[in-house]
């Protein structure tokens, strides 16, 4: 739906939009209410914003299940090798092998988050304050 459409007096053209704005009350009531489109604009971002508010939340306790899953896992399996194994390899080894995820897990969050459109804004708020000096 184009702003021509509520403005002017051209008439919607997107097949898509015509159902939504018969539901509003029709063309020539929305060019009399411009409000109406404006809250209902304003609903879908709000929307919007609690959908991809749920979809990080469930991500992060999926991910974050996932790791505790599989250092239990790795536990147990640990927890369970011949004492022959346990004096053949030195503790630091076992410990850095186990807790290397952690670091793999951050850097991919690390990297999921590089797209994210605050990290341009705070990326270009530090070089336009270092530029400035």
């Amino acid at each position: 739906m184009s702003v021509d459409s509520l403005i002017g007096q051209a008439p919607v053209k997107s097949a898509a939009a015509r159902p939504i704005v018969e539901a509003l009350g029709g063309a020539a009531y929305l060019r009399q209410n411009l409000w109406v489109p404006a809250v209902f604009m304003a609903g879908l971002g709000l929307l919007s914003a609690v959908m991809r508010y749920c979809v990080n939340i469930y991500s992060s306790k999926a991910g974050e299940t996932l790791v505790k899953t599989s250092r239990d896992l790795l536990y147990h399996h640990i927890q369970h090798l011949p004492w022959k194994w346990h004096m053949q390899n030195p503790t630091g080894d076992i410990i850095q092998r186990c807790t290397a995820d952690v670091v793999q897990a951050a850097c991919s969050h690390l990297g999921f988050n590089l797209f994210h459109p605050g990290f341009y804004i705070e990326l270009s708020l530090k070089n336009g304050a270092h530029l400035s000096k």
